[in-house]
């Protein structure tokens, strides 16, 4: 663990659109542990996409600016940051490198869901902030960026590069979500700090994203209603013209990739699923990507 009290003793290092909103929320209510906020720093990013245009990551605001986000966390027991972009090789290349150079002792939580579903969920996400307009067949297929922040044990091993495998947990969604109190606890222990049950433990908290295309849905299906009703004749023309609008926009609400598609990926991910064994024992199935039977015998 690094003496320094003003720098992380852990990262959540992602994947996007996995529920590490939840994840850092659950770590946030332990009362032994400080995590930044907002949640994502990106520090360790010369540069990032927010979903819409490129920015400049904060590397170049330096290490003191870094430290000063976990000052006042000092006397916690263990202190996390959870920016996803750290999992985005090749995107986002040198990022275990400034990591492993700024924190050699820094554990690792790198939290992850059915790969192909995590895709889908996005390209929802881009579509949602106006940066996706293609098919998702289409995007799936020129746009690499959805596929490589689903090869999870390529992520992992930009990090075992620096790091010992001991240092770095894995979980996944699935986990999270069936059996959270267990989970959480292996993630306390994991960081360094006793048992915990915390208050917020029956709650999932969505992304602003995530919230958005529940409203959306919600949204265009009373739209819908509403012009089966004829009530649309009697609104305001202004009202009229945005419902309009939204009710020509293209659904939002669980793309779904092809079947063509789907046996593409499942091709292309079997490899990574067979490298998480190590990590999530031998009868890991990889989300029906693997043959339990096939489980490593070495």
């Amino acid at each position: 663990m690094p003496t320094d009290r003003d720098l992380p003793t852990f990262i959540l290092i992602g994947a996007m659109k996995c529920g590490t909103s939840s994840l850092y929320h659950y770590l946030n209510a332990h009362p032994d542990i400080f995590m930044v906020s907002p949640k994502e720093p990106h520090y360790f990013l010369a540069e990032y996409a927010d979903g819409v245009t490129w920015r400049k990551g904060t590397w170049q605001n330096g290490e003191a600016w870094y430290r000063s986000l976990f000052a006042e966390g000092a006397s916690s027991l263990a202190r996390g940051e959870a920016s996803t972009t750290y999992t985005k090789w090749p995107e986002y290349p040198g990022v275990a490198e400034r990591v492993a150079a700024l924190l050699p002792d820094v554990k690792l939580v790198y939290l992850i869901r059915d790969p192909i579903e995590r895709m889908r969920s996005h390209y929802q996400h881009e579509f949602i902030r106006h940066a996706e307009r293609r098919p998702i067949d289409q995007a799936f297929a020129e746009d690499p960026h959805y596929l490589n922040t689903s090869r999870y044990s390529t992520q992992i091993a930009q990090y075992l590069e620096y790091f010992d495998p001991s240092r770095l947990l894995v979980l996944t969604t699935d986990q999270l979500r069936d059996e959270r109190t267990a989970t959480l606890s292996r993630a306390y222990r994991f960081v360094g700090v006793p048992d915990h049950v915390p208050d917020n433990i029956d709650t999932v908290i969505f992304k602003s994203t995530e919230r958005r295309v529940h409203r959306m849905a919600f949204t265009q299906q009373a739209l819908n209603q509403l012009r089966e009703r004829k009530v649309v004749k009697i609104l305001p023309k202004s009202l009229r013209s945005a419902g309009k609008n939204m009710l020509t926009t293209p659904p939002v609400d669980k793309p779904r990739p092809s079947e063509e598609t789907v046996e593409m990926l499942r091709e292309e991910l079997r490899g990574e699923m067979e490298g998480l064994r190590p990590f999530l024992g031998d009868d890991f199935n990889g989300w029906g990507l693997l043959d339990p039977r096939a489980a490593r015998t070495t």
